[in-house]
């Protein structure tokens, strides 16, 4: 009497793994395309609450709409000294007013200190001297 032999052969298996990173592969790419989001949505936080900031700023300046107009484009921290690190990135503020507004506009942008061309986030606001 002979034993059957039971198992699977290399063919088979080889199948099964193929048929495995298949399934895998869409799995790997959504994940890779979520922490590229995550990231974004982070930076878009991160942006928001400085420009949130940078308003409070303006508004406990406690300047006149002339006094503020005066000052032109304010840039914090100013570019002599060094960005604003948060999350491994660093970060600038830049304030710029509308000229010959009634009430005043006022712009406060949020950029990354390597692309300071293009804002992460632009906030506008409108002050009136009471």
């Amino acid at each position: 009497m002979q034993a059957s032999k039971a198992g699977f052969t290399y063919i088979e298996m080889l199948v099964v793994v193929s048929l495995l990173a298949l399934c895998f592969v869409p799995l790997l790419q959504m994940f890779a395309q979520s922490m590229d989001e995550v990231s974004q949505y982070s930076d878009l936080g991160t942006a928001l609450q400085l420009g949130r900031e940078g308003m409070e700023a303006v508004k406990n300046l406690r300047f006149t709409e002339e006094q503020i107009e005066s000052q032109g484009a304010v840039w914090t921290p100013p570019e002599s000294e060094a960005p604003y690190e948060i999350n491994g990135k660093r970060w600038r503020i830049k304030r710029t007013v509308v000229s010959n507004t009634n009430p005043l506009e006022v712009h406060v942008e949020v950029f990354q200190d390597q692309n300071l061309t293009r804002s992460v986030l632009e906030l506008v606001t409108l002050i009136e001297d009471l």
